[in-house]
C-alpha cells in the first residue's frame, strides 16, 4: 500500500489506485494517516472535518465514513482499529509520502558525505514536487487549517534542506540561481537568505552576499520591526572577515559511494537495518489535536532545536514545571510531535509517575526499557548501576534522539537518564522546580502558568465548538473564570458540556457557582479528578509545609508575604522562608515577585477543604488571629515611619508567633504600603466579616494615611466605611470615633464637605464622651480645614484656636504647630498677611525642632501663599519649591498637585505663561490620576491661557 497526502488524498495497492469515496471520507483517511499508529477520537475527527460548526449528525457520519474506508482498504494491509470511541490506522511509515519526506529531510540534514547528501536531496525534490496542488489539495480550504499549516511548513523545510544540500555539496553556483527565486517567494524566511548569502559568497560574489544581508535587514525592520536573527548576523560577520572555513570548492561527488541507509530511503523501501535490529522507537503518546495557546512556550522550545547546518555541540535539556493541571505533559508531547522529524533515530517517552499516587519509576528500570527499545537484548542487559548507565550512554552516543521524561519527582530520578550524545534533546516535566538540573546539567527552565483569559476562552471554544460558545459569550467568560483558567479544570468542564450538548452553558456556569468554592464540580473519572491531581503533590510535602498550605486558605487577599505566611503557622523567619520555598518548588503556590506568593482559586479551594477536614476550629481561629495581628502591627509600624508625630492608637500586643514586617525607614514603609495596599484592603474586609472589629478599624486607620498621600480617595472612603460598620456592629465606640474622623477626611478630599462635617460632628461627640482630648483637638483642626475650603475663614480660625488650646493642654507640640499654621493660613485669606507670616513662621520653627517633614512642607506652602498675596512672587516661588521638594520626598501626591497649582499662578503673575502652563500641566496630570475635585479648575486655567 502507498498513500499520498502531499497533493490530493490518494491510495494505491501495488499499481492499482483505490477509489477512496467522497471528499469527507477521504478527509477521515487523511486524519488517520497523519496520526499513523495512534488512536483518534470521534470528537477530533468531527473537529477536523467541520471545525466549530458540525452538523448534529456528525458522529454518525464519521462512523459511516469509517465503514466506507473499511470496504475500500484491504484489512490485511491497513486495518482500522476501534478502541474506546476512537479509531486508529497502523501502516508502515514509508508507505505515507509525508513520512518519507520527513525521513528524507532528516537524512539530508544529517548526511556528512556529499554523495549521501545529494542522493537524499534528489529524492526529496521528487517527493516535494507532489506539492503543486497543495497539501490535502482535494479536501477544500476549510479542512483542518492547522494540519495544512503543518504540512506547508514541512514543504518549506524540505525546500531549505534541498538548497542546503546543494550549497554544502559544492553546488553553490546552481543553488544561488534557485535561491534568488525562493527568497523572492518567501522574503521573511531568514534561513533562505542565509543560504543565498553563503551560495553567493562561495561563488565568488562577496559583494552580492553582503548586499543580500542589507536587503533582508531593512525588510525585517520595515515589516516586523526586528533585526536579523543570530544565524544571519553570524554569517554576515564571517563574510566580512572572509573566514577560511566558509569557502568550499565546487566538486562532483562519487555517486557510487552512496551509503546503504540513504540508498534504502531514496528507493522508497522501508528501512530494514541490520539483521535483528529493532524498528526506530516512536514512543510518543497521541498528540492533542485540540491543542491551543502556549505560543510563547512553543517558540522557546523551537529555538532549542538546531536548524539546518547548525552543529549540535552538546545535549540540550529543558525542564517544564508548573502547578498541577497547567498542561505540562500536553505541551511536551505536542511539541515533541511537532519536531519529531528532526530526530531520525527516534523518540523515547516515559511517564516517571513522580506525582501519580503510585510509586515513582526507578531510573534503572527506565534505562532498561529504553535500552530494549534501542535494540539491546535482555540477555545482554548489564546489572543496575554504573554498568547499565555506561551502556545506556554508549548506545546513545551516535544517535539523534528526543527523550520526553514526563512527570519527574525530582532531579535525582532523571540525572542518570540524560544522554551524552550531542544530537539528543531531553524534555523533563515536573510539578517541582528542578534547579539541580539547571545548575548541574545546564537545563533550560520553562515554567507554565495558568492560561490568560483569551487562551482560556479559546481552549474551551475549541472543545465545545464555536457555535455553542459564540451563542453564550458571557457564560464562557464566567466558566473560564470559575475554572481559574486552569487547563485541566477547563478540560473537565468542557467534557461535561460535550457529554450534554443540549445543556445551556449558563446552566453549567450556575453549577460551578453552586459548588461555593469547592472542587465538587471538577470531579470526574480517576484520570481527570482535579482533587486527586492536587492531592499527589500535597502528600509529598513535609508536615509543616502541608500545614502552611492549608492555612493559606484563611488568607483572602491577592498575595501574601513570607512574614505573613510565617505568622499563619507561628513559624520563625527562617522556617517561613524554608516552608514557602518548599511550597513554591512543589508548585503548590506561585512566586510572581520575590518574597510574594499566590495560589489560584482552585488550589485555594483545595486548601480550604483540607483545612476544614484536618484543622480544628480553634487552630483555624488562632491562625487567623495571628494573620490579623501581623497586618495590624506591620501597618502601625509603617504609619509611624510616614508620620511619627501623629501616631494612631497602638494595637494590643501581638499573639505569640506573630512576625511583623521589619520596616527600617520611610522608603521601606512606603514600598510596603504600595506592595500591600490591596492585601490590606482585603484584610480589613475579612476582619470586618469575621467579627474582628478592632483589627479592622486599626488596620484601616493606618492604611488611611497611605490612601490620603497617594490620592486613592475612593479606596480610602470604602475601607473606612467597612471598618466603621464593623465597629458599629460590635459596639466599639473608640473605633467608631476614629473611623468617623478618617472617613470625614476621605469625603472632604472627594469634594463632599457637607458629609465630611457630619462625620466630624459624630467623631467630636464620641471623643468627648470617651474623654480623648488630643483626638478632640484633631477634630477641631479637621473641621477648620473643611470650613476654610468652603470660604468660611473666620469660623475656621475659631476652630483652629479651639484645637490650639486643647493641644497645649495635652502638651502635643506637633498639634500646636499644626494649629498655628492653620490660624496663619486663615489670616492670609482674610488679608492680614504680616500676622499670617509671623504665625506660620512660628509653626515652621516648631516643626523644624520636631523634624516633622510633613508639617514643614505645609508651612512652606502657606508662606508661599502669604508672600504671593503681598506680590512677593519671587519669594513665594522659592517657598513653593521647598514645599514641593518635601512632598516629593514623602510621596504626598495630592499636596504636590496643590503646590504646582499655586506655582502656576505665581508664574502667570510674573508674565511667564509658559512656566504657568508647565506647572498646571503637571498639576493636571497628578489630579486626573487621583480623580481630584480641583482637576476641573486646572483645566479652566489652562484653557484661559
Amino acid at each position: 500500500m502507498r498513500f499520498s497526502l502531499l497533493g490530493p488524498v490518494r491510495a494505491w495497492r501495488d499499481t492499482a489506485e483505490l477509489a477512496l469515496g467522497p471528499r469527507q471520507q477521504r478527509a477521515v483517511l487523511a486524519v488517520l494517516l497523519l496520526n499513523n499508529r495512534s488512536q483518534v477520537s470521534v470528537d477530533q475527527l468531527v473537529d477536523a472535518l467541520w471545525g466549530g460548526r458540525p452538523p448534529a449528525s456528525a458522529p454518525a457520519l464519521v462512523r459511516t465514513y469509517i465503514t466506507g474506508l473499511r470496504k475500500v482498504l484491504p484489512s490485511s494491509d491497513c486495518p482500522i482499529r476501534t478502541r474506546s470511541g476512537s479509531y486508529g490506522l497502523s501502516v508502515p511509515l514509508q508507505s505515507v509520502d509525508v513520512e518519507r519526506v520527513r525521513r528524507l529531510i532528516s537524512l539530508t540534514h544529517e548526511a556528512r558525505d556529499p554523495a549521501d547528501r545529494i542522493a537524499a536531496a534528489a529524492r526529496l525534490r521528487e517527493e516535494s514536487g507532489l506539492w503543486s496542488a497543495g497539501p490535502l489539495g482535494d479536501l477544500g480550504n476549510s479542512f483542518a487549517p492547522a494540519l495544512r499549516g503543518t504540512l506547508e511548513e514541512l514543504r518549506l523545510l524540505a525546500v531549505e534542506e534541498c538548497a542546503f544540500a546543494d550549497v554544502e555539496s559544492g553546488r553553490h553556483a546552481s543553488a544561488a540561481a534557485e535561491l534568488v527565486g525562493l527568497v523572492r517567494a518567501h522574503p521573511l524566511r531568514e534561513r533562505l537568505h542565509e543560504l543565498l548569502m553563503l551560495a553567493l559568497y562561495r561563488s565568488g560574489r562577496q559583494a552580492e552576499a553582503l548586499a543580500t544581508y542589507d536587503q533582508v535587514r531593512l525588510l525585517l525592520r520595515e515589516e516586523l520591526g526586528v533585526d536579523p536573527g543570530p544565524g544571519l548576523r553570524t554569517l554576515h560577520l564571517q563574510i566580512l572577515q572572509a573566514e577560511p572555513g566558509l569557502s568550499l570548492p565546487e566538486v562532483e561527488p562519487d555517486r557510487h559511494s552512496v551509503s546503504s541507509r540513504v540508498r534504502e530511503a531514496v528507493s522508497g523501501e522501508e528501512p530494514a537495518g541490520e539483521a535483528g535490529s529493532p524498528p526506530r522507537p516512536a514512543q510518543l503518546p497521541q498528540d492533542l489535536t485540540l491543542f491551543v495557546a502556549r505560543t510563547r512556550e512553543l517558540a522557546y522550545l523551537d529555538a532549542l532545536v538546531p536548524g539546518p547546518g547548525a552543529p549540535a555541540d552538546a545535549v540540550t535539556v529543558v525542564t517544564i514545571d508548573g502547578s498541577p493541571g497547567t498542561g505540562k505533559s500536553t505541551l511536551a508531547v505536542h511539541w515533541a510531535h511537532r519536531v519529531a522529524h528532526h530526530f531520525p533515530d527516534g523518540q523515547l517517552y516515559i511517564d516517571l509517575k513522580g506525582f501519580s499516587g503510585t510509586r515513582p519509576v526507578r531510573p534503572a528500570q527506565i534505562q532498561q526499557n529504553f535500552l530494549h527499545a534501542l535494540g539491546v537484548r535482555p540477555e545482554s542487559m548489564p546489572p543496575a548501576g554504573d554498568p547499565r548507565t555506561g551502556l545506556y550512554r554508549s548506545v546513545m552516543s551516535d544517535k539523534r534522539l528526543l527523550l520526553i521524561l514526563d512527570n519527574a519527582q525530582d532531579a535525582e530520578q532523571v540525572r542518570t537518564l540524560l544522554p551524552a550524545a550531542p544530537g539528543c534533546r531531553v524534555v523533563v516535566t515536573s510539578r517541582n522546580r528542578l534547579p539541580a538540573l539547571v545548575a548541574g546539567a545546564g537545563a533550560h527552565p520553562l515554567t507554565l502558568d495558568l492560561f490568560d483569559p483569551d487562551d482560556a476562552r479559546e481552549s474551551l471554544t475549541r472543545r465545545i465548538g464555536l457555535a455553542r460558545s459564540g451563542a453564550e459569550p458571557r457564560a464562557v467568560a464566567e466558566i473560564t473564570a470559575l475554572c481559574a483558567r486552569l487547563p485541566l479544570a477547563l478540560a473537565v468542564v468542557a467534557a461535561r458540556a460535550q457529554a450534554h450538548p443540549h445543556f445551556p452553558l449558563a446552566g453549567i456556569a450556575a453549577e460551578l457557582r453552586g459548588t461555593h468554592g469547592s472542587l465538587d464540580a471538577f470531579t470526574g473519572d480517576g484520570s481527570v479528578d482535579v482533587r486527586a491531581v492536587f492531592s499527589w503533590s500535597y502528600h509529598q510535602l513535609s508536615a509543616p509545609a502541608r500545614e502552611m498550605f492549608r492555612m493559606f486558605s484563611l488568607h483572602h487577599a491577592p498575595d501574601i508575604s513570607t512574614a505573613a505566611a510565617a505568622s499563619l503557622t507561628a513559624s520563625s523567619p527562617r522556617q517561613g522562608r524554608a516552608l514557602t520555598g518548599e511550597l513554591s518548588r512543589a508548585q503548590m503556590i506561585s512566586e510572581p515577585h520575590p518574597g510574594r506568593f499566590t495560589l489560584h482559586d482552585l488550589l485555594r479551594a483545595y486548601a480550604l477543604e483540607l483545612s476544614e477536614d484536618e484543622d480544628s476550629e480553634a487552630e483555624r481561629a488562632a491562625a487567623l488571629g495571628r494573620l490579623f495581628d501581623h497586618y495590624q502591627h506591620s501597618a502601625y509600624s509603617a504609619h509611624l515611619r510616614l508620620r511619627p508625630h501623629n501616631p494612631p492608637p497602638p494595637p494590643p500586643a501581638p499573639r505569640a508567633g506573630v512576625l511583623p514586617e521589619n520596616l527600617r525607614d520611610l522608603d521601606a514603609a512606603r514600598a510596603w504600603f504600595d506592595a500591600e495596599r490591596l492585601v490590606l484592603a482585603a484584610t480589613v474586609e475579612h476582619a470586618a466579616d469575621a467579627g474582628a472589629a478592632g483589627s479592622a478599624w486599626r488596620l484601616a486607620l493606618s492604611l488611611g494615611l497611605h490612601h490620603q498621600r497617594s490620592g486613592r480617595y475612593f479606596d480610602w472612603a470604602t475601607t473606612m466605611r467597612l471598618a466603621l460598620e464593623a465597629a458599629e456592629r460590635s459596639g466599639d465606640r473608640t473605633g467608631q470615633a476614629h473611623m468617623h474622623r478618617s472617613l470625614a477626611g476621605a469625603r472632604h478630599y472627594l469634594g463632599d464637605s457637607d458629609q465630611a462635617l457630619v462625620h466630624l460632628r459624630e467623631a467630636r461627640d464620641l471623643f468627648t464622651e470617651l474623654g480623648c482630648g488630643r483626638e478632640r483637638a484633631y477634630v477641631h483642626s479637621n473641621v477648620a480645614t473643611v470650613l476654610a475650603d468652603q470660604g468660611h475663614h473666620r469660623q475656621a480660625e475659631e476652630q483652629h484656636r479651639h484645637a490650639l488650646e486643647l493641644y497645649r493642654k495635652e502638651h502635643h507640640r506637633a498639634g500646636e504647630a499644626n494649629a498655628l499654621e492653620g490660624i496663619g493660613a486663615c489670616r492670609t485669606a482674610l488679608g492680614q498677611h504680616a500676622q499670617a507670616i509671623e504665625l506660620v513662621q512660628e509653626a515652621l520653627d516648631l516643626f523644624q525642632v520636631l523634624n516633622d517633614r510633613n508639617g514643614q512642607a505645609v508651612c512652606w506652602s502657606s508662606l508661599g501663599d502669604a508672600h504671593s498675596a503681598l506680590g512677593r512672587h519671587q519669594e513665594a516661588d522659592g517657598f513653593y519649591r521647598r514645599a514641593l521638594s518635601i512632598d516629593i520626598e514623602l510621596g504626598n501626591r495630592a499636596n504636590q498637585g496643590e503646590v504646582l497649582l499655586r506655582m502656576g499662578t505665581v508664574q502667570l503673575e510674573t508674565d511667564k505663561p509658559d512656566g504657568a502652563r508647565r506647572c498646571w500641566l503637571e498639576a493636571l496630570a497628578i489630579m486626573e490620576e487621583l480623580k481630584h475635585p480641583k482637576a476641573a479648575l486646572v483645566r479652566q486655567k489652562l484653557a484661559a491661557l
